[in-house]
């Protein structure tokens, strides 16, 4: 679940999961990353 955006970027996105199924989070996480990119941390001193 998206949970916010600042301009074109996302803030942060929430994965969750039942009890002792972390897997499904790690696998979910794999697809969005795959799809998105890596996304590092912006410095907001050079921006």
């Amino acid at each position: 679940m998206p949970v916010g955006r600042s301009g074109k970027l996302r803030t942060g996105v929430q994965i969750m999961a039942m009890r002792n199924r972390e897997d499904l989070c790690f696998d979910a996480g794999e697809v969005i990353e795959a799809a998105e990119g890596v996304v590092t941390p912006v410095d907001p001193a050079k921006a």
